[in-house]
């Protein structure tokens, strides 16, 4: 007969790194996307796909800009693999390789800014493990654009402090609600690993 060792599961479904970035530094961050010139990332919904294109209701309206390791951009990745390898220990224990993506910094203006339910992973992608969103803005900067977690029929919101990242297993739903005031600057990032076992 197989026995079964039950655990107490140790994996949270969000933690936060409280002062990641300084406000100099997360302007900073901000100039980046200035100076590398913002894309507007728009998806529509069409019969439950993602595509692109005019028809469907709008799933995402925000402006990004991938940065990637370079002379100028170390720093910031070496700040976040820090954060990460900590956070990772404490709280979730996952195998990770690292940020294989780059980092995504987004700009979410009024009145249309938003991006509704999702996870941050896809069919035959690669394997994204956790999550990072680092805000980049001051609460003072913007109205609505709440970072919402969905883990049953309750929703939780968070507004993070500038500078502060929150971190959550990729597979966890989530959105950012619509922004009613102002511009929510936030940078994002997936940490990949081994296939979950």
């Amino acid at each position: 007969m197989t026995f079964w060792n039950f655990k107490t599961d140790p994996v949270k479904n969000i933690t936060f790194a409280p002062r990641t970035f300084s406000r100099e530094e997360c302007e900073k961050i901000i100039k980046l996307g200035d100076d590398h010139g913002w894309k507007t990332s728009t998806f529509q919904e069409s019969q439950n796909q993602y595509v692109k294109g005019d028809k469907g209701n709008k799933v995402r309206d925000s402006e990004t800009v991938f940065i990637h390791p370079a002379e100028n951009t170390f720093w910031i990745f070496e700040r976040l693999s820090a954060m990460v390898e900590q956070i990772n220990a404490e709280h979730f224990g996952f195998n990770l390789y690292g940020f294989g993506e780059g980092l995504q910094l987004t700009k979410y203006e009024a009145p249309t800014g938003h991006y509704d339910f999702h996870v941050d992973r896809a069919d035959g992608g690669v394997i994204r493990k956790l999550s990072i969103v680092v805000s980049l803005s001051t609460k003072t900067d913007y109205e609505g654009g709440e970072f919402v977690i969905k883990l049953s029929k309750d929703e939780n919101y968070f507004v993070g402090h500038q500078g502060s990242a929150l971190v959550i297993p990729s597979y966890i739903l989530h959105k950012v609600n619509p922004i009613t005031k102002g511009t929510r600057y936030s940078l994002v990032g997936w940490v990949t690993g081994e296939q979950f076992r």
